[in-house]
């Protein structure tokens, strides 16, 4: 039988659409076994847990004592800030609420890792692992916008210590506090949520712990939207760290600690300094009782310890000329003789 041209035409077409309709029902079905992943099997596999499996004991073991000592101690110094009324200034506040800050990280990973470890729980639920992704870069976002809040206050205190009790009272303190958290609940929750509709093509995540970018490595669907605003989220956090950098600069230059600084020093920064000299209206009784209400590290006048101002001590100059002492009676007149 011959098979002209035509015929040949019809069927390779005949045998190429059947190929690529079958492909398609398997891309198809593939496609919604993808699917079925995110919407049916919503659990994923914690691949960090399985790794510790072998020595699950002693990971469990040191998890929970690291929670335990860090509870604990956290513990103390909150009642401590709570129940001295000297320690009530916003300084204090802002370490309080670190430590705080620290508990409740701590409290959204290590409880968990230790109830894996013992019970053999390798998974985690996406609702599960939502949560836990917003309480984890929770914690860390409100560790570095309170470190950069902290930086400023120490800069008023060195740089403006006489108007530091109007610019920095506790309670613009507890509102700069509660504006960080308003503001780190709404970005972090706007990742969450914008990871949280995507569909997932896997169950398997590389870590103990369940957080937004372990889930974009699972996700089917464009991620671009995450990407462009998880990287202006982190162009802000590197712009934080910058700051902290540059009022930390700033409050050293202004101590005159640009090189090796004694560690003698350190513990003055948690007050405001000031150097007054011995000029009577410093030394009145109003001014004194001012200063002590105030809890204001004096230094003497003349400085004779370590210098923490761009004025050094006179005596330190290398121009310094000491003076002669006065000569004493009877040798005045031994000089002008001839």
């Amino acid at each position: 039988m011959v098979v002209d041209d035509e015929e040949k035409a019809n069927i390779l077409n005949t045998f190429f659409s059947t190929v690529f309709t079958v492909e398609n029902e398997m891309l198809v079905s593939r496609i919604k076994e993808m699917e079925n992943v995110s919407r049916v099997n919503t659990n994923l596999v914690l691949l960090g847990i399985v790794e510790m499996e072998n020595l699950k004991y002693l990971y469990a073991s040191l998890a929970f004592a690291i929670y335990i000592s860090t509870m604990m101690l956290s513990s103390i110094i909150v009642y401590t800030i709570w129940l001295e009324e000297t320690l009530h200034e916003p300084m204090y506040i802002f370490i309080a609420n670190l430590v705080v800050n620290v508990m409740f990280g701590n409290s959204a990973i290590l409880p968990k890792v230790v109830i894996d470890l013992l019970f053999g729980l390798n998974t985690i639920s996406m609702p599960a692992c939502l949560i836990q992704s917003f309480c984890i870069q929770s914690y860390g976002s409100l560790e570095l916008f309170t470190f950069t809040v902290m930086a400023f206050d120490r800069y008023l205190s060195v740089g403006h210590p006489f108007r530091y009790p109007t610019l920095m009272s506790n309670g613009r303190a507890y509102w700069i506090l509660f504006a960080v958290f308003v503001f780190v609940s709404l970005s972090i929750g706007i990742t969450v949520f914008l990871a949280s509709r995507l569909s997932m093509c896997g169950v398997y995540i590389k870590n103990f712990i369940c957080e937004t970018m372990s889930l974009l490595h699972l996700a089917c669907d464009d991620t671009s939207i995450n990407n462009i605003y998880g990287t202006i989220l982190t162009m802000m956090k590197v712009d934080c760290i910058l700051t902290s950098h540059e009022a930390t600069r700033v409050m050293m230059s202004h101590l005159g600690m640009s090189g090796p600084v004694d560690v003698r020093v350190w513990p003055n920064l948690t007050k405001s300094l000031v150097r007054m000299d011995n000029d009577p209206k410093h030394k009145a009784k109003a001014t004194q009782e001012f200063i002590k209400a105030k809890k204001w590290n004096i230094f003497e006048w003349p400085n004779t310890g370590v210098s923490v101002s761009k004025h050094e001590n006179p005596k330190s100059s290398p121009q310094y000329t000491p003076t002669p002492p006065p000569p004493k009676p009877g040798q005045e007149d031994q000089q002008m003789e001839p």
